[in-house]
């Protein structure tokens, strides 16, 4: 493969750089809020409340 198959424009470099930190925020807040209900679940269990 040489250098002209291989180009990526530096719109694509931007934009796909912005829409991963996106996603990985994305997602660190989706295990965040899973913690966090996982954790109120215990609590409610350990101290009997369904």
């Amino acid at each position: 493969m040489n250098k002209k198959d291989s180009y990526i424009s530096l719109h694509d470099k931007i934009f796909g750089h912005i829409r991963y930190w996106k996603d990985f925020l994305r997602m660190i807040n989706s295990v965040r809020i899973t913690f966090k209900n996982s954790s109120h679940i215990l609590i409610n269990t350990f101290q009997d409340k369904f």
